[in-house]
């Protein structure tokens, strides 16, 4: 028995992406529809890897900026009180301030998001793999190992055809 899939969310600024995936990693019966929608889906998910690469970068940038202005601060603060100080007073300090914690949550949230779409790339490769394995196998089984396109389309719609009619109709052959 295959494990439930959870939903998926990646942040990405403003904008929330839910991703279904109970419903895009499984391959359906209908394999010619899986073999046309898997670029499609392959590019979708690449293409929410990258930007959540891209924001996963932004955040890293956005966290060394409040770290200076962080850390100038504290500097000043201290110099202002004529406190005398050291470089771990002064991190320490600017690893407690409330803006320097923020910062890195937010990059600590991106790079999650960037590493699950990520493993999600892999498995969309893995997929594609697999249907490549599946359509050969299938023609290999029907003898077609030398056929035309549109002869392994026809021949996945008989067989996807079978599959579901097999589930409601037990005197249809099966091989």
């Amino acid at each position: 028995m295959l494990p439930e899939l959870d939903n998926v969310i990646v942040y990405l600024g403003d904008e929330e992406i839910e991703l279904d995936l109970g419903a895009m990693v499984p391959i359906a019966d209908d394999l010619s529809a899986e073999f046309s929608q898997q670029p499609s889906l392959y590019a979708y998910i690449a293409v929410l890897a990258a930007r959540c690469e891209a924001a996963w970068y932004d955040a890293k940038r956005n966290t060394e900026e409040v770290r200076a202005e962080t850390d100038k601060i504290v500097r000043d603060e201290f110099d202002s009180i004529g406190a005398k100080t050291t470089e771990a007073k002064i991190n320490a300090e600017i690893l407690t301030r409330k803006g320097y914690k923020e910062a890195l949550d937010l990059e600590a949230e991106c790079y999650q998001d960037y590493l699950i779409m990520r493993a999600l790339t892999r498995t969309f490769d893995m997929r594609a793999q697999m249907l490549i394995s599946l359509g050969a196998q299938l023609r290999a089984e029907a003898g077609q190992t030398g056929m035309l396109i549109r002869d392994t389309k026809q021949r996945l719609r008989e067989i996807s055809s079978a599959r579901v009619s097999k589930t409601v109709d037990t005197d249809i052959p099966f091989d």
